[in-house]
């Protein structure tokens, strides 16, 4: 997702507030939504269906321990549901197996919205979630209210992702982008990395420009632009930054390749 993608879908999220918003106000319209909830965890499942109708009462609710327990059932049209809530803990380890689960559940009837309730952490976890086919993301650890919008407007069509997801995932885009803009200022291009070498074993410039073949003034330029990408005061103090470099960092992190520190 790049940057500008995170603005829109930050704005996207907050017209989702605002749809959320007015459907609060809008009770009297709302027919008897019909909502499945599969969670294998019997009190987690009956206490999220109980939060839910208390609520709402104009829902239709039914239970399942399983994703196969739902499937047996959906064979039957009149059982299935609007909303399908799929409640599960994330685990990155199992997460194939959960994508395809989620996968098969979105497939069952077009009609029916997926959203997923769980404790993912991370935006690609959830943008995973939503292209395998779920119309939602809710964190276990939102509010009930927020739950039920979210159930509403994923019905009526929408897509929902909480704000604080789209806005970590803004905020981690600027991070990398910042690290690796500080990663091409201080990289060096080959002939750098090699004045950079001998600069940090303590040589001369005589002695570098003799060993590179090269002009002096040539290695008085490097040195200087190597000091200004380390923001190192003298060479002395560019001499130790570019053996820290190398000895935490290595050569790929100061100039795109691999090389042995000698």
């Amino acid at each position: 997702m790049s940057f500008h993608e995170s603005e829109s879908a930050t704005k996207i999220s907050k017209i989702i507030q605002g749809t959320t918003a007015n459907l609060t106000t809008a009770d009297h319209k709302r027919h008897e939504l019909r909502i499945a909830i599969i969670d294998g965890r019997s009190l987690m499942r009956e206490c999220f269906a109980r939060a839910l109708q208390m609520m709402e009462g104009a829902l239709s609710i039914r239970q399942y321990a399983s994703f196969e327990d739902y499937m047996a059932a959906a064979r039957d049209p009149a059982s299935l549901a609007e909303v399908l809530a799929v409640c599960l803990e994330w685990r990155k380890a199992r997460a194939t197996e959960t994508l395809k689960m989620i996968s098969a559940a979105a497939g069952i009837c077009p009609d029916t919205a997926v959203v997923v309730v769980s404790d993912v952490d991370d935006v690609e976890s959830v943008s995973a979630i939503i292209r395998s086919g779920a119309r939602g993301y809710i964190p276990d650890s939102d509010h009930i209210i927020v739950a039920l919008q979210a159930m509403y407007l994923v019905n009526a069509g929408g897509i929902y992702i909480p704000a604080d997801v789209l806005l970590w995932s803004s905020q981690r885009i600027k991070e990398m982008s910042g690290a690796s803009q500080r990663d091409a200022e201080r990289s060096f291009t080959p002939r750098q990395e090699l004045v950079a070498d001998l600069l940090r074993r303590g040589k001369a410039n005589k002695t570098i420009a003799y060993e590179l073949n090269m002009c002096e003034s040539t290695v008085k330029v490097h040195i200087r632009t190597i000091m200004k990408k380390l923001k190192a005061r003298n060479r002395t103090e560019a001499a130790y930054m570019i053996n820290e470099l190398i000895e935490h960092e290595g050569w790929s992190r100061v100039s795109g390749t691999t090389a042995a520190a000698g």
